[in-house]
């Protein structure tokens, strides 16, 4: 029976069980009291051994980055760092909105975020910043890419790192120069919106590249995130407006192809607004994409201006992309790095539904969505919130709360967390075997294919565990002969295989021969 529990420090909690209400008893779900009201940005990920780290921001910009670990009841601290240890080595001395986070496959610590130096507006650097830790208490600094601009006209928002198979780092953004007057790829624009690639090619060496640009006061390009698919290749998910109203943001997509080139935008859902009547109509909020480990099939969840959640499908595997989009739920909307497919298939979102977050998990294979019954209600915050379940079925929702009261030295918005569990199916184990048929004309598999010559095949059929029974088929086909013989005899006649005839005709008779296969005798007897 699947189960759905979700623990929170708000009292007992009816939860969802496939048809069965269960109650359980909450310990308390604060994680850190915070500063001021500053946002306690966060980003979740699962190390290799299954546990579950959060990194977030305690504090604005002068404030600390601080990595803490679920220890299935808790939250342990595992280190931190400061603009202070990072200025030491790069040329940004504070932080800046958003975080974003990862762990390869060794269970290293890439964590990115927006970083400035301090100055006079607006020219000081401001751009992206990279932290790595073998340990959590040890940091490394990078500079990913910095802009500066007297009139402020460039900016780089919405960080997000993936560590691919090898441990290479890959970020994404949304750069804007917002000047009226751009020179970009050979053409000047009234300002630049693009959708920003780095990746990292060494120590302190970061590649750049642009997926995607457009030119407009009105074509903005907003809400990017990223993914990287079983060969390291980075997908994009985007908002953009093309239309000139400022009105139609669509959700697109693009992806680098398998010659390091990048697609053409597709827009996958598109936005219809426009100016003449009056509409805003725009898809692709809070966007958050992500690859099925393993397939050719990127997820992209969003929400549109009606609050209407979405995910779109995406098949890259062959010359051209195909792709479709479902309606989640009619009244719901994402968040950004709250959406994840785990290494089983199976589909989780950290949703904002009513008056406060659910959890929501769809099965692998199935269309079906299901919620936890509980609403956590965020108390006036929930701004900037981040979730992921993990492959064992562990549930990690972050949220804010605000204070009761107005924000002060001893009076703070409040870092929360929900955890909780779902009882995800068995996975599948595969199994595989070999067998070495040798048999006459032809040869029916274990699945039910019928083969006529011999080779090497492979064939499957599901084991006892329902996963699949992958079956090496070695297989000899050897070949029935035919003749004819016409005896003339006295009395009677005894046929290749030993049988007695007394009279004339025409009969079949059967015999082994070389390969051990039949041997059909026509015997036309006189």
């Amino acid at each position: 029976m699947k189960k759905y529990l979700l623990f929170l420090g708000m009292g007992l909690l009816m939860l969802f069980s496939a048809g069965l209400t269960q109650a359980q008893t909450l310990s308390t779900a604060r994680v850190d009291y915070g500063l001021g009201c500053d946002w306690p940005f966060s980003a979740p990920a699962e190390a290799p051994n299954g546990d579950i780290y959060v990194i977030w921001r305690d504090g604005g910009s002068t404030g600390t980055m601080k990595l803490i670990k679920w220890n299935g009841s808790g939250w342990t601290s595992v280190g931190s760092f400061t603009p202070s240890n990072m200025s030491a080595s790069i040329n940004f001395n504070q932080f800046s909105d958003y975080v974003s986070f990862d762990i390869d496959g060794s269970g290293n610590y890439h964590v990115v975020f927006g970083a400035s130096k301090t100055g006079s507006c607006c020219s000081q650097p401001r751009g992206f910043a990279y932290a790595y830790s073998t340990n959590g208490t040890s940091w490394t600094f990078e500079q990913i890419v910095s802009y500066t601009d007297p009139s402020g006209w460039k900016n780089i928002y919405d960080p997000m790192v993936r560590v691919d198979n090898t441990g290479v780092p890959h970020v994404s953004g949304q750069f804007t120069n917002s000047n009226n007057s751009v020179s970009f790829m050979g053409s000047t624009y009234n300002r630049l919106n693009t959708v920003k690639y780095f990746k990292r090619t060494g120590a302190a060496s970061w590649s750049e590249q642009t997926p995607f640009f457009q030119g407009g006061a009105s074509n903005e390009v907003g809400h990017v995130s990223m993914a990287l698919d079983k060969n390291n290749r980075p997908h994009f998910a985007f908002s953009a407006e093309t239309n000139g109203s400022g009105l139609d943001g669509s959700l697109c997509y693009v992806y680098m192809k398998s010659g390091g080139t990048f697609s053409t935008m597709v827009k996958v859902i598109p936005g219809f607004g426009s100016s003449s009547p009056f509409m805003w109509n725009y898809e692709g909020h809070n966007n958050d994409i992500e690859i099925e480990p393993g397939q050719d099939t990127a997820y992209i969840m969003s929400t549109n201006y009606q609050g209407r959640l979405k995910m779109t499908t995406i098949n890259f595997s062959g010359a051209s992309i195909s792709h479709s989009t479902t309606l989640v739920n009619s009244a719901a909307s994402s968040t950004r790095d709250g959406f994840n497919i785990t290494s089983g298939g199976h589909k989780f979102a950290w949703v904002f539904k009513g008056t406060g977050f659910q959890s929501a998990v769809q099965e692998s294979g199935s269309s079906t969505w299901n919620y936890s019954t509980t609403t956590v209600n965020p108390g006036g915050g929930g701004y900037f919130p981040s979730g992921i379940m993990a492959d064992d079925g562990t549930i990690i929702g972050m949220y804010d709360r605000p204070p009761s009261g107005s924000c002060g030295s001893s009076n703070h918005r409040e870092l929360w967390a929900a955890n909780g569990s779902y009882s995800l199916p068995s996975a599948c184990t595969n199994t595989t075997a070999t067998i070495n048929p040798d048999v006459c004309d032809t040869y029916t598999s274990p699945s039910g294919k019928t083969w006529t010559t011999s080779g090497t095949r492979s064939d499957t059929i599901m084991n006892g565990g329902g996963c699949d029974s992958i079956i090496t088929v070695n297989l000899t086909i050897r070949n029935s002969t035919t003749a004819t013989i016409n005896p003339d005899v006295c009395d009677t006649y005894t046929s290749p295989s030993g049988k007695t005839w007394t009279t004339s005709g025409t009969r079949n008779d059967t015999i082994p021969n070389a390969a051990g296969c039949d041997s059909v005798i026509t015997v036309n007897l006189t």
